[in-house]
């Protein structure tokens, strides 16, 4: 097991006497708090699509369509030419998040990169006694929360869509790749992002349900993860409410790839939902 596997941290604690020395019992959950909530919490409140607009495009994509800086209102308004950088800056940021929570806690702890840990063990997570076998789940969390709630942008951010897969993409691989075909059959019918976006986060709870566990003989899953899928979908939805209301109203706006970028159009485009 190396460093990648433990974590500094617990390589830290385990290289001397914890016991009652106030060093170590300090420097947990400072490192914690630093590595998992503030380190992931600022790089996902850097908006990529706010800074590739002004960049780019001397202007601020929150004066466009739906006034959402995320990818799909980039692409709406600036076309491929701002969604791409927009996008790899969303990627590169909610990876950057996990791999801080991983450094700090180990990936090890919550399964690495595979949609369980091999030791059947750790589907027995006990948060309170144990805290840093959440390090990568809790990071990822709060890379997304700064992506919808931007600290750098008065509150107001993206609806966290990519940053939601990309952080589940990089924990539980084949568990994103599903919720992203799902996503990609409801676009493909219905033209509505925000439609795919909500019904892939509704179901990552429902996939780890033991209904499910058992259909791909699975065995139950972490509790970090569990908790992980529910505050996901309840961010995802909660940020989509308005897009879902225009959807029975029959108000939404639909999504094509072939499009000519709106820039030079003032009009409110409300299907911002992927991103």
């Amino acid at each position: 097991m190396n460093i990648f596997q433990e974590g500094f941290l617990a390589r830290i604690l385990a290289s001397g006497s914890v016991g009652d020395d106030l060093f170590f019992l300090c420097i947990k959950p400072i490192a914690v708090i630093l590595c998992c909530v503030v380190i992931p919490y600022l790089l996902g409140s850097v908006s990529s699509a706010i800074i590739v607009s002004k960049v780019l495009f001397r202007d601020d994509i929150r004066r466009y369509g739906s006034g959402n800086a995320g990818a799909t209102n980039m692409y709406r308004t600036f076309g491929a030419r701002g969604a791409i950088p927009t996008v790899v800056g969303d990627v590169l940021k909610s990876a950057l998040a996990v791999i801080s929570g991983g450094l700090c806690c180990g990936f090890w702890s919550t399964g690495g990169f595979s949609f369980f840990p091999d030791d059947p063990s750790l589907f027995i997570l006990s948060i309170g006694a144990n805290p840093i076998v959440v390090g990568t789940y809790l990071a990822g969390a709060f890379c997304i929360l700064g992506h919808v709630f931007p600290v750098f942008y008065r509150f107001k951010g993206g609806k966290g869509v990519l940053s939601s897969f990309v952080v589940s993409l990089m924990l539980n691989l084949w568990l994103a790749l599903v919720l992203f075909l799902v996503f990609v059959i409801v676009v493909a019918f219905t033209r509505y992002v925000s439609l795919g976006s909500s019904v892939g986060a509704a179901l990552y709870p429902v996939f780890l349900t033991p209904l499910f566990q058992a259909m791909f003989g699975g065995a139950y899953p972490p509790v970090a993860l569990v908790l992980f899928a529910f505050f996901i979908a309840a961010v995802i939805i909660f940020k989509h409410i308005p897009n879902i209301k225009r959807i029975m109203n029959h108000e939404e706006s639909k999504f094509y790839f072939r499009r000519k970028p709106k820039i030079d159009e003032f009009e409110t485009e409300d299907d911002d939902g992927g991103k």
